[in-house]
């Protein structure tokens, strides 16, 4: 026989589902795009971050070559005005404890009986001299030693192709590049 069709009732708001192909059609055409999304976002986050990590290397170039040439600045300062001065300081200062032991060794010629107070006034006085000679020593001695790290070049970043710019690229003598 003759197979009658029975009429299908259709809701106004409902619509009517798609056959099974054209559905997953429909799902890998949305799954390519959100692919293609996350590939272009992806390529976006790394060259911003890429962008702040060279920003910040720049920035931190910059600064240690600012520091070092302050530190320069005052090492030269103190090598040329501030320990001469300091020498000469503790030079008069000798003279006058020479003058005094003269004085002193005269006075003693005079007076006799004072001359123990004095010696003791004069070796309590040479030993304060002599305390006053090591941290004199000792800032001459670090001043060399601060002088001698500068004189080596700035520790330069070791990232591929990465070149200073700006002020100060090539201050400090030939760069090192960290080997650790």
């Amino acid at each position: 026989g003759l197979r009658t069709r029975r009429p299908t009732f259709r809701s106004p708001t409902r619509r009517p589902r798609p056959p099974a192909a054209a559905s997953m059609a429909h799902q890998m055409a949305r799954a390519g795009k959100f692919l293609e999304m996350e590939q272009s976002l992806a390529r976006e986050v790394i060259q911003k971050l890429d962008e702040e990590h060279r920003r910040e290397i720049q920035y931190m170039w910059e600064e240690q070559d600012a520091l070092r040439q302050e530190l320069t600045r005052i090492v030269d300062l103190m090598q040329r005005e501030i320990a001469p001065r300091e020498r000469m300081m503790h030079e008069l200062l000798e003279t006058m404890h020479k003058s005094y032991e003269v004085a002193m060794n005269h006075l003693h010629t005079s007076l006799g009986d004072h001359l123990g107070r004095g010696k003791n006034i004069a070796g309590n006085s040479m030993s304060r001299q002599q305390q006053l000679v090591n941290p004199m020593r000792d800032m001459e001695t670090e001043l060399d030693r601060i002088a001698q790290l500068l004189s080596h070049g700035p520790v330069r970043p070791d990232i591929a192709g990465w070149q200073p710019s700006g002020v100060g690229a090539g201050v400090g003598g030939p760069p090192i590049s960290p080997s650790m």
